[in-house]
């Protein structure tokens, strides 16, 4: 059987101007910023002949409350497009869910209560909940929604911007679990819900913070997906200037999430600056350089002319970016369970199903795990379809999932 076994193809295919669009700081609106980190013609997922699929990353940080954001940030245009093609390989279980909901429950009473989960994407999470609750979800992304209610006929779901939502009726509880730093303007949202919510209203918020984020995964705490990478003091401050008073604070061990329960109160312009921001800026930073420098080493004792890729999303590109892979004489071939990627090329190099690896055995081709969370799953897959263990790259030596 031949494989289409091919170099990497460095061609540019950028259209910042289309794709992304400058804005002030989502924290205090202040205009300017300082450049901390920025990734050049950085691809998302597969080529295309028809659209722009690359963009340049650009980190920021403010220099007057010091929050750090993605600036220039996507266009609608360019969201549509970048992220056409985002997906998940493997399944994700109701674990999670389950925990956010027993966390809840067992600090609030939530026995026939009107409950809104805010980014519910398809509904996995509001459809889990006990038939006692009237739940509503709300997305912005219309097939989701469209999943969502044809899957769960006996619930509401409404598609409309965060900020814009429009509901008349009593809430007693919202839940927005990893969606703010997701938002372009995650202020407004924050107000928006402030206003269609009581003084009753319990509001658990779930984000990832700065402080916690010295991971040792190569795509870092600066995701590229995350419009605003809040700190401690940065989520303090748009709660506080969006009105929401905080009653309980926890940090998820092992884990770089932080969940808090808010309420509503009043409305405070006052900004904290926290005189450490910058140090811990540069802790992060240090940590990450250094998870670099472990990753490079590994992919630098690859030795063969031929290397099979398992995994064509986000980690593949960082990748990319941040090693020197890419810049030896290797023939590549990648291979990806999520179908939506098959079929296509990333930098001129073909995406498979892996369902092809039981025929590249051959002592002459090494295979990476490209992925963080699934990356054992990736290298116990390969063991099954009898690849030799010595010829598998993995960048980590552990994993922290939550």
């Amino acid at each position: 059987m031949q494989f289409n076994w091919k170099k990497i193809n460095i061609k540019n295919n950028n259209n910042d101007a289309q794709l992304l669009t400058y804005r002030s700081c989502p924290i205090c609106q202040h205009q300017q910023a300082t450049t901390v980190l920025t990734f050049n013609n950085f691809q998302f997922f597969s080529d295309s002949e028809s659209s722009c699929k690359q963009a340049t990353i650009q980190e920021q940080q403010c220099q007057k409350c010091n929050a750090i954001f993605l600036n220039p940030c996507y266009s609608t245009t360019g969201f549509n497009t970048l992220f056409s093609e985002a997906g998940q390989s493997y399944g994700s279980t109701l674990q999670r869910p389950l925990e956010q909901f027993n966390w809840i429950k067992d600090r609030i009473n939530v026995e026939n209560t009107s409950f809104m989960d805010i980014g519910c994407g398809i509904g996995s999470f509001i459809a889990s909940l006990p038939k006692n609750i009237n739940k509503i979800g709300i997305d912005i992304d219309e097939q989701s929604i469209s999943t969502a209610q044809k899957n769960n006929p006996d619930i509401l779901f409404l598609c409309s911007p965060f900020e814009m939502i429009e509901y008349n009726n009593k809430i007693d509880i919202i839940t927005m679990f990893h969606v703010l730093e997701h938002l372009q303007d995650p202020l407004q949202t924050l107000k928006r819900l402030h206003t269609l919510s009581n003084t009753n209203t319990k509001f658990i918020i779930e984000i990832p913070i700065l402080e916690n984020g010295l991971t040792n995964d190569i795509n870092g705490f600066f995701s590229a997906q995350h419009l605003t990478h809040f700190s401690r003091n940065s989520f303090k401050n748009i709660l506080a200037a969006s009105g929401w008073e905080v009653i309980e604070w926890e940090e998820q061990q092992d884990y770089n999430g932080c969940r808090v329960i808010v309420e509503k109160g009043l409305v405070n312009h006052n900004l904290s600056v926290e005189p450490q921001e910058k140090k811990y800026l540069y802790n992060y930073m240090q940590n990450w350089y250094m998870s670099l420098a472990k990753a490079e080493e590994k992919l630098l004792a690859i030795n063969t002319p031929r290397c099979v890729i398992w995994g064509g999303g986000m980690h593949l590109e960082f990748i990319y970016q941040i090693s020197t892979l890419f810049s030896k004489e290797i023939e590549f071939i990648i291979v990806d369970k999520d179908k939506n990627k098959q079929g296509k090329t990333w930098r001129g190099i073909d995406i498979c199903s892996p369902d092809i690896i039981s025929n590249l055995m051959h002592p002459e081709i090494s295979y990476i795990a490209s992925s963080y969370r699934n990356q054992n799953i990736i290298k116990d897959e390969l063991l099954q379809y009898g690849v030799e263990e010595n010829k598998i790259i993995t960048l980590y030596d552990h994993i922290n999932v939550y």
